[in-house]
C-alpha cells in the first residue's frame, strides 16, 4: 500500500535533499581546494604554523608554548575548542583535521539557518536558497581559504543559538552559546548581543543571563590571556589602545567621543580597502537589507564596532577571518527582512471576489 504524502512534506523533503546535496558538494570542493593550496605551499606558515604546532603539543601532553609566536597558544587568542582536535592529532598529526573541521563548521551553519528560514518564510525553496546561498558570501569563501582560525568554528554554534533563541529553547541555546564562547574570546561580543536581543526584543528573560555570562567569560578569557603571556594586559586589548587600556576605559572613551566613533565606524580603512569601503563590502551581498531592520543596531552594530574601531587594519578585510563575527548578524537580519517582504507581497485579501496584493512593507 502506497502512503500518501502532503505537498508540504514533499516540498520540504525536496528542499532538504537539495540543501544536503549542495552542502556535500561545497564541502568537497572547498576542502580539496584548501588541501591543494597547502600541498602547493600556498598556505601561510605563520598562522597555520601556530595552530599546527599548538594542537600537536596539546595532543602529546606538552605545554602548548608555540615557538612560531613565542608564547603560549592561548595567550594570543583564548580558544579552548582546540582541545577537540587533540585526539585526531594522535591518529594523524596533519593540518587536514584543521581544514576539515573549519570547512565542516561553516557547512553545518546551513542547518540552523535553514530552520530559521523555513520557520519565518514558510517556503521550502526560499529557505533552501537563503541557507545554501549563505555559503557563497564573499567573506565566508575568502576566510575559508585563509588557512585556519578557531573563530570560524563558532559559526554553527552562534547560528544554533539564534535558532534556539527564536524557538524559545533556553537549555539548547545555553549549550550553543557555551560552545561558541570556547572558540575565541571576542565571540563573547556576538553572544552578549544575542542575549540582549533575546531579553529586550524577544522578551526572553534568560537572554539577560546569557548576556551577563558572556561578559564575565570575556573578562575571564582576557585575564587568562594576560597571565599566559606573562604581561599585565592581554595583547588583544592593545588592538584598541587608541580608546583605552582596559575594557571599561575603551567603552567609556567610545561613548564620550561619539563623533570620533561614528566617523571611524563609517570611514574605517583596511589594509587594501579605501576608507568607507569595508561596510559597503559587508552589506552589498545582502542588498543592504540589514540596514532596514529596527533591531540591526542592537544585534549587529557592536559586532561591527569590534572590527571598525580596532587599530589593526587587517580586521577590516574580507579576506581575513575577522568578519565572521559580523556576517552572522547580517545573515540573521537579512533572513528576517526577506521573510517580511515575502510575507507582505504574498499576503492577499478578497475584495468582491478578487484578490488584491498588499503593499510591500516588511512585517519583520
Amino acid at each position: 500500500m502506497r502512503l500518501k504524502t502532503t505537498p508540504l512534506k514533499d516540498g520540504r523533503l525536496r528542499a532538504i535533499t537539495i540543501s544536503a546535496f549542495g552542502i556535500v558538494i561545497w564541502v568537497l570542493l572547498t576542502l580539496v581546494t584548501s588541501l591543494r593550496r597547502f600541498n602547493l605551499l600556498g598556505a601561510q606558515a605563520f598562522d597555520l604554523g601556530i595552530f599546527q604546532q599548538g594542537v600537536w603539543l596539546l595532543a602529546n601532553g606538552y605545554t602548548p608554548f608555540v615557538t612560531v609566536r613565542g608564547w603560549h597558544l592561548f595567550a594570543d587568542h583564548f580558544s579552548p575548542i582546540l582541545f577537540a582536535f587533540a585526539p585526531l592529532y594522535k591518529i594523524w598529526a596533519h593540518p587536514f583535521w584543521l581544514f576539515f573541521g573549519q570547512t565542516l563548521a561553516l557547512a553545518l551553519g546551513v542547518i540552523p539557518l535553514y530552520r530559521l528560514a523555513i520557520r519565518h518564510t514558510q517556503n521550502e525553496k526560499i529557505a533552501a536558497l537563503i541557507s545554501i546561498g549563505s555559503l557563497l558570501h564573499p567573506s565566508i569563501v575568502t576566510m575559508l581559504f585563509f588557512d585556519f582560525h578557531p573563530v570560524l568554528l563558532s559559526v554553527p554554534f552562534v547560528l544554533w543559538a539564534i535558532d534556539t533563541l527564536d524557538e524559545n529553547c533556553p537549555i539548547h541555546c545555553a549549550i550553543a552559546c557555551l560552545l561558541a564562547l570556547l572558540c575565541r574570546e571576542d565571540v563573547a561580543v556576538s553572544i552578549a548581543c544575542l542575549g540582549l536581543y533575546g531579553l529586550l526584543i524577544r522578551r526572553r528573560l534568560w537572554g539577560g543571563a546569557i548576556a551577563l555570562i558572556s561578559v564575565l567569560w570575556f573578562i575571564f578569557a582576557t585575564k587568562m590571556m594576560a597571565v599566559l603571556s606573562g604581561e599585565e594586559r592581554t595583547a588583544y586589548l592593545s588592538l584598541y589602545s587608541r580608546w583605552g587600556n582596559t575594557p571599561l576605559q575603551i567603552v567609556v572613551s567610545i561613548l564620550t567621543h561619539p563623533i570620533d566613533a561614528i566617523k571611524t565606524l563609517i570611514f574605517c580603512e583596511g589594509h587594501f580597502t579605501q576608507p568607507g569601503t569595508y561596510p559597503l563590502l559587508l552589506l552589498a551581498p545582502f542588498a543592504f537589507f540589514p540596514l532596514f531592520s529596527g533591531t540591526f543596531a542592537l544585534f549587529a552594530l557592536p559586532n561591527y564596532a569590534v572590527l571598525a574601531l580596532s587599530d589593526w587594519r587587517a580586521m577590516r578585510e574580507l579576506g581575513f577571518q575577522h568578519a565572521s563575527i559580523i556576517a552572522l548578524g547580517l545573515r540573521h537580519r537579512y533572513l528576517l527582512l526577506s521573510a517580511g517582504y515575502k510575507n507582505s507581497w504574498m499576503k492577499t485579501c478578497n475584495f468582491n471576489g478578487k484578490k488584491l496584493w498588499s503593499l510591500p512593507f516588511p512585517s519583520a
